[in-house]
């Protein structure tokens, strides 16, 4: 960001596959008005897609879900939070899925992409997985 500000936007959103690329364009265009870099926008942006994506194929429930995005000259950080049947931790443990796997690397992105990724059991029940980037310079 070049303004020196710091900014936060969340979304309430249906756990819809539909609803993932309008997430990425809504959050895209925002961060872009923003000054954020494309680079950093398109980081964000996959790891919106990959977020939002488990909540729709593996939350459970039809209940709405929240996308948290952060950002200040330090970096940004994106947290997607469902209320769906929860996960287990070690999930973020598991290996690189072999080349022949259809699915299974969305958490290994974000891995990749962020400094920092955690994934939490929120009460009574869900989810929440947070990625932090921290931006150098």
């Amino acid at each position: 960001m070049d303004t020196g500000a710091a900014v936060t936007l969340t979304w309430r959103l249906p756990p819809e596959p539909a609803v993932i690329s309008a997430a990425r364009q809504s959050v895209d265009t925002a961060l872009a008005v923003l000054g954020v870099a494309a680079d950093q926008r398109y980081a964000i942006c996959l790891l919106i897609s990959e977020a939002c994506t488990n909540v729709v194929r593996h939350a459970g429930t039809g209940d709405p879900f929240e996308l948290t995005v952060a950002a200040d000259p330090a970096g940004w950080t994106v947290t997607v939070t469902d209320f769906g049947v929860g996960v287990d931790r070690r999930v973020l443990e598991r290996p690189l899925p072999a080349p022949s796997q259809v699915d299974g690397r969305g958490l290994y992105l974000m891995r990749s992409l962020a400094d920092e990724v955690t994934l939490d059991v929120v009460a009574p029940r869900g989810t929440r997985v947070r990625m932090v980037k921290r931006l150098v310079g």
